[in-house]
């Protein structure tokens, strides 16, 4: 099923969404939780990964 909007859960891209679970590994980001964590916390990581 397509979505006509670029936008995944509430209203986060999910270009952003995609970056974020593949970089996870490479910095040692084993957990949904962790992940969550480290884009809340570190702004140079949430941009990166192409969040505002």
């Amino acid at each position: 099923m397509r979505s006509h909007s670029p936008r995944g859960a509430d209203g986060h891209c999910r270009q952003g969404i995609l970056r974020a679970l593949l970089v996870a590994p490479l910095e040692n980001i084993d957990t949904f939780t962790g992940l969550h964590r480290r884009l809340n916390f570190d702004f140079r990581f949430r941009y990166q990964c192409g969040f505002d």
